[in-house]
């Protein structure tokens, strides 16, 4: 990728493409080259532009990315993903809670107890 693009991801049809910057800051709003839809979001640099390819399966751990924080694929370091957290007994996506919630999920420490 140089300078004078930027990835992006949509979030109907989970598409990953890149935009030059020229079209990202037109009047217009950028949008999928696959289905149109608007409601597209901006990749981190770190982030492979081909998009996560692993297993459609719960993988246990949460991995964030060195450069902009965000949950990435323990696996293959995409940020196409989920996050799933265990509150009060619920399963919730942890991408709805505020930035204080999520910074609490981060600071956590974790131990292995075989």
């Amino acid at each position: 990728m140089d300078e004078k693009t930027q990835k992006y991801s949509c979030f109907t049809c989970h598409t990953h493409f890149e935009l030059d910057v020229a079209t990202e800051k037109s009047k217009e709003k950028p949008k999928c080259p696959n289905c149109d839809e608007i409601h597209i979001e901006k990749r981190c640099e770190a982030d492979p532009i081909g998009g996560c390819h692993c297993a459609l399966t719960v993988q246990s751990g949460i991995k964030y990315c060195d450069v902009c924080g965000k949950i990435t694929c323990p696996t293959c370091g995409d940020h196409d993903v989920i996050g799933v957290s265990r509150v009060t007994g619920y399963l919730s996506d942890i991408n709805g809670w505020g930035a204080s919630k999520q910074q609490e999920l981060k600071d956590r420490n974790r131990y292995n107890i075989t």
